[in-house]
C-alpha cells in the first residue's frame, strides 16, 4: 500500500488541481482505479445507500470498517474516507481510526454534525440539523491529530447547511485549522459559480479548501478550478448515475423495448471478465514472485 500512500500525499501536496470521484464498494473502487484517478472518496452516504440504509448513522462503525476492508482487498487506489461525525464520541472515533490505520488509510474527512447525523441535503422533517460546538469539534480534531499525526485530516463544517452565514463557517474553519485540520470543506447547498466564489474569496488559504459540489448546476470542473478550488470531490454522482442507469434498464425491460435497446447502454461481458480476471492474475503473479 505504500505506493498508494505516496501517490495521495504527492497529489495533495504538489498537484495544482485534482478531481476525485466517490466510490462505495470494491467494483466502483476498481473501476476508479483503472480509470486513472489520483484518489477516491469513500462516501458514507453511498455506502449506506448500498446497504439500503438511511444516511443517519444507521450503518454501524463495524459495517463501515468491513466495507472498507472489502474495498482495500481489491483496490490499491488511495482513499479519502468520509467518517461522518466520527460515529459518536471520541472513543468511537478513535476505534474507527485505529481500524482505518490497519487498512493503511491515509486521509479522512470528519464533519461537525452532531451525532446522530442527518444527511446535509435531506429535509429534516421537523428535526433541525444540529452541529457540535466549536470547542467540542476542535477537541475531536486535536485528539485525532495527536493520535494519528501522519493522517491527512479534512475538516468539514456544515455551518452553511444549517442556515448560518458564510462568516460563521469561516470562524469555524479557522478554529478547525488551528486545531489540526490540514484541509477544510465549507459544505453548502450552492448551485451557482458566484456562490462558490464567495467562499473562496472569504477564505485566506484557498489551497487548503476542498469543494464537494453536490447540488451545483451549469458549471464545469474547470470553472471551479479557475475560481481557486484545488481539490474537487464528486462524492455521490457515480452512485446516482448508476441508480439512474438501473432504473432506465428496468424500465426498458418492463416496456419490452428489446435486447438491442438494452445493449446500447451496457458494457460487454468481456469487459467484466477482463476487469476481474486481470486483477486476480496480477495478484497471483505477485504471490508467486514473493
Amino acid at each position: 500500500m505504500e505506493a498508494s500512500t505516496n501517490t495521495l500525499l504527492h497529489a495533495l501536496a504538489t498537484d495544482k488541481q485534482i478531481t476525485i470521484p466517490g466510490i462505495f464498494d470494491p467494483l466502483s473502487a476498481k473501476i476508479a482505479e483503472i480509470m486513472g484517478f489520483p484518489a477516491a472518496w469513500v462516501s458514507g452516504f453511498c455506502v449506506s445507500t448500498s446497504f439500503f440504509m438511511p444516511d443517519e448513522n444507521y450503518m454501524t462503525v463495524d459495517q463501515y470498517i468491513n466495507r472498507l476492508s472489502e474495498i482495500r482487498r481489491i483496490a490499491t487506489i488511495p482513499l479519502i474516507v468520509d467518517c461522518d461525525e466520527g460515529y459518536g464520541d471520541m472513543i468511537n472515533t478513535l476505534y474507527l481510526l485505529q481500524n482505518l490505520a490497519k487498512l493503511d488509510i491515509q486521509a479522512i474527512c470528519i464533519e461537525d454534525n452532531a451525532f446522530p447525523k442527518i444527511n446535509s441535503f435531506k429535509e429534516p422533517n421537523g428535526t433541525r440539523h444540529a452541529l457540535e460546538s466549536v470547542e467540542s469539534f476542535c477537541h475531536k480534531l486535536y485528539n485525532i491529530k495527536r493520535n494519528f499525526p501522519e493522517l491527512i485530516l479534512i475538516a468539514r463544517t456544515e455551518s452553511m447547511i444549517v442556515g448560518e452565514p458564510l462568516e460563521s463557517a469561516i470562524i469555524r474553519g479557522k478554529a478547525y485549522k488551528s486545531a489540526g485540520a490540514d484541509f477544510l470543506v465549507i459544505h453548502s447547498k450552492n448551485k451557482r459559480l458566484s456562490e462558490f466564489k464567495l467562499i473562496v474569496d472569504a477564505w485566506e488559504d484557498p489551497d487548503s479548501l476542498v469543494v464537494i459540489p453536490t447540488l451545483a448546476e451549469d458549471l464545469s470542473f474547470m470553472d471551479l478550478k479557475q475560481i481557486g478550488f484545488r481539490i474537487i470531490i464528486l462524492a455521490n454522482q457515480v452512485l446516482r448515475s448508476g441508480i439512474h442507469a438501473m432504473c432506465s434498464a428496468y424500465g426498458k425491460i418492463k416496456a419490452d423495448a428489446g435486447i438491442n435497446e438494452l445493449n446500447k447502454d451496457t458494457v460487454p461481458m468481456k469487459f467484466i471478465f477482463d476487469l476481474i480476471d486481470n486483477h486476480y492474475k496480477k495478484e497471483a503473479l505477485c504471490s508467486i514472485s514473493k
